[in-house]
């Protein structure tokens, strides 16, 4: 069985979704070949593993965030290209691959898996500033020069590498993940939610971290739309309140609701339990994702599994995506997102929505086990192409 060593050093929450629906993907394979690994910090809380299954885990403080160690390690990585701190670490515990972390260097006998969420500074160079830039171009071609393949989650974000790195292109590999969102329990009921969370009546949900780039502003505006023409419908919103790169932004978004009079039909819950969460996105009318950018959205993976309909920002990702009957708008267009909000609102029809609920939990198992194969796929294409002197385990 080959060890595969997976870093998680994701920090935000739909990081650490995509690690445990990974993890869990990677254990239905029948014909699994591979044995995960989970490589965390001695600080990270235990709780953080909630929904993860049974695995082994090794801890060590190089690997907690934003220490002395956790620095040091980090420059060190950028001015030699190595990492001999994880690299002894790894190999007292045996593993064969290390993936989704930064590289080890080219004399290293344990090759490395990177993983580009996405290109978001390039995209939208505006909401980074030029050090965080130049730290994220040289981060990624460091893994494009020295690790052994590199994991993208589109072909959105493969082309957006050949730009960038064409020479990189040739041990690039596409790996979409699919979202399962039932691994953390049963989801929380509507009546349970109506009343923790004082709402009534149907709504619109938006399950994304309250960043710039996520364009919360423009529903927003279609809100003020909508309320002009006598309808207001209720938006409620999920997820973490503050974007380091603007601190101002959430403020700044509450603000303008409250100037454009919709502050009571756009409901902010903020950080809420995991099974709550699934609970509002099956009781949903529909969900909405007007983001200016996109790796993968882990909100429309989430969607698709659950047979739910979405309305989206018309970008190449959210297409290849391509969740069932879904709506796709401009994000800078609040009079067509007004409108795809009311087309929603007035052709609800529960029959469809079953079945559209039941077609994706059929389809479900496959696709997990479609995402699991090629991760493994993967992984056994770079053990046998970089055999290096390691013995495999059995």
């Amino acid at each position: 069985m080959i060890r595969v060593g997976l870093e998680l050093g994701a920090s935000w929450l739909g990081g650490v979704n995509y690690y445990r629906n990974l993890l869990d993907a990677i254990f239905t394979l029948q014909d699994r070949q591979i044995e995960p690994v989970l490589l965390l910090g001695e600080r990270a809380d235990a709780d953080i593993l909630s929904g993860f299954p049974h695995l082994e885990v090794i801890r060590s403080g190089w690997l907690d965030r934003l220490t002395p160690r956790w620095i040091g390690r980090r420059v060190w990585q950028q001015a030699f290209a190595t990492d001999p701190f994880v690299e002894r670490i790894l190999r007292s515990h045996r593993i064969d691959v290390l993936s989704h972390s930064g590289v080890l260097g080219r004399r290293s006998s344990i090759p490395t898996i990177g993983w580009i969420v996405d290109f978001q500074h390039r995209q939208l160079p505006q909401l980074f500033s030029a050090s965080e830039r130049s730290y994220r171009d040289r981060n990624f071609g460091l893994l494009c020069d020295h690790a052994s393949r590199v994991i993208l989650s589109s072909e959105d974000a493969q082309r957006a590498l050949a730009a960038f790195r064409p020479s990189c292109i040739e041990k690039s590999r596409v790996l979409r993940f699919v979202a399962q969102p039932g691994l953390v329990g049963e989801p929380t009921d509507l009546s349970a939610l109506k009343a923790h969370y004082s709402f009534d009546g149907p709504y619109f949900l938006v399950p994304n971290q309250f960043w710039s780039h996520k364009n919360h502003g423009l529903i927003l505006d279609a809100l003020a739309i909508l309320k002009q023409r006598g309808e207001l419908p209720l938006v409620i919103s999920t997820g973490a309140t503050a974007d380091h790169r603007q601190p101002r932004y959430f403020d700044t978004l509450m603000l303008k609701a409250r100037s454009l009079g919709v502050l009571d039909a756009f409901r902010v819950l903020g950080v809420i339990p995991r099974n709550d969460l699934v609970g509002l996105m099956i009781n949903a009318i529909a969900l909405i994702n007007p983001s200016r950018s996109e790796g993968w959205s882990t909100s429309v993976e989430e969607a698709k599994s659950l047979g739910k309909r979405v309305i989206l920002s018309d970008l190449a990702v959210h297409r290849e995506q391509a969740p069932p009957d879904a709506i796709y708008v401009d994000p800078d267009d609040s009079i067509g997102l007004a409108d795809s909000m009311r087309l929603v609102l007035t052709s609800v029809d529960p029959d469809i929505d079953r079945a559209r609920a039941m077609h994706a939990r059929n389809a479900l198992p496959g696709r997990v086990r479609d995402f699991a194969r090629t991760y493994q796929e993967i992984v056994l294409e770079v053990i046998e192409s970089d055999p290096g002197d390691r013995a495999l385990h059995t």
